[in-house]
């Protein structure tokens, strides 16, 4: 009797502490990649600052945990090739939106994503995206329908001039990462 006492105990303490370790609210870096959504024909421009989510790791961990999300910031998920995603809301607590995008930052689809709150990941539904693509932006959702962004708007840069390069996102991360980095040496 000790030994299954001893063992919920482990179990109980084993998952307290996976918990406070996946609770990370913030991005890498503090810094928000500013962009602007919008129209090739429209005047309409909605600016966002996006968390950038390039590696393996920040893919995964995605919006998971939070609980909330400023309206006019919005996680992008961006691929090394072009594929087809599914996205899912495991540990996700927010409501969120996702447009899935080509590799010239062009809305290809967006669909309405619900949190999941099952405690066993498989039985959470999936949201696959209906062609390749090679990028993924999540907003709070009803975002997109608010801003009278659709499917054919593009991701722009700041000034919504011009459409972004995803070599403009990692230069992004690199030089915030280098900001960072002589800031924390300063201190």
């Amino acid at each position: 009797m000790a030994t299954k006492q001893s063992m919920l105990a482990l179990t109980v303490i084993a998952a307290s502490l996976l918990s406070a370790c996946v609770k990370a609210e913030t991005p890498a870096t503090d810094a928000l990649f500013p962009a602007c959504l919008k129209g090739a024909e429209s005047a309409v421009a909605q600016p966002l600052a996006l968390e950038l989510a390039l590696t393996a790791n920040e893919r995964s961990r995605g919006l998971m945990h939070r609980e909330s999300l400023p309206e006019t910031q919005g996680m992008l998920f961006v691929y090394p090739d072009t594929q087809y995603l599914s996205f899912w809301m495991y540990n996700t607590r927010i409501p969120l939106d996702i447009a899935y995008l080509n590799h010239d930052f062009e809305i290809m689809e967006i669909q309405a994503m619900a949190p999941c709150t099952s405690a066993l990941s498989s039985l959470c539904p999936s949201y696959p995206a209906s062609q390749p693509v090679m990028m993924a932006l999540e907003v709070n959702q009803g975002q997109f329908a608010n801003w009278g962004v659709s499917v054919g708007d593009r991701l722009y840069n700041a000034s919504c001039e011009s459409p972004l390069e995803v070599s403009e996102l990692w230069s992004f991360r690199n030089e915030s990462a280098t900001q960072t980095s002589a800031q924390e040496q300063g201190q």
